[in-house]
Order: C-alpha cells, then structure tokens, then sequence
C-alpha cells in the first residue's frame, strides 16, 4: 500500500488521452487520440533501482503519476497523458490507498 496522498500534492495539470481507431479517407486504420481533458496529478520519477525491478514486471516504468480517481473518467492502461512535447504512456493502473480516492499509474515516458 503506498502513501496516502496529501493536500495539495496534485499540482502538476497534465492532459488525459485515450486512443481512437479509425478509418481514413482510402479505408486504412488510423489512430488518433482524443483529449479527455487537464487532470490535477503528482509525477515521480523513478530511481534507478526501481527501474530496474520494474523492467522485470514487463517494460522499461521511468515514472509513477498519481491522479484522482473520476467515475466518469477511469484511468486505464493503453492511454496517455501529455505536457507540452513529453508524452507518457500508461502501462499499469492501480488504486495505491485501497481507499478509490486516487489512482497511481505506472508509465513510460516516450523520446521524442
């Protein structure tokens, strides 16, 4: 169980998205990712040992972002939060207090 999250620790507004699979014009898939909207959240980068216990759980986890918990919002694996150029993928989601409140996610940051 990890740390309760305190007041005021969700400072940092990120941008929810989800991705879309579509069709274009000549009948291809596409993806396209629709902008769920700012989320108030905390990011930690993860040290390197850390990493490297996460690299064992099935990917290479550089950050943890908490977020609150929204019902009409789930936080789910396969989406993605964006600041500027800095994309983070989803990979894992879980409810860190076991309480609803918030959800941490585990993500990988991609290079641009």
């Amino acid at each position: 169980m990890s740390a309760p999250v305190g007041a005021g620790c969700l400072r940092m507004v990120l941008t929810l998205e989800a991705a879309l699979n579509t069709t274009d014009v000549g009948g291809g898939l596409i993806q396209i990712w629709l902008a769920y909207g700012p989320v108030f959240t905390e990011i930690k980068p993860l040290g390197a040992h850390e990493r490297q216990r996460a690299h064992h759980l099935g990917g290479e986890i550089t950050h943890e972002i908490t977020v609150r918990t929204h019902p009409q919002r789930p936080v789910k694996s396969g989406m993605r939060f964006v600041n500027g150029l800095r994309i983070f993928r989803i990979l894992a989601v879980h409810d860190g207090e076991e309480l609803g409140a918030h959800q941490i996610c585990l993500v990988k940051e991609d290079e641009q």
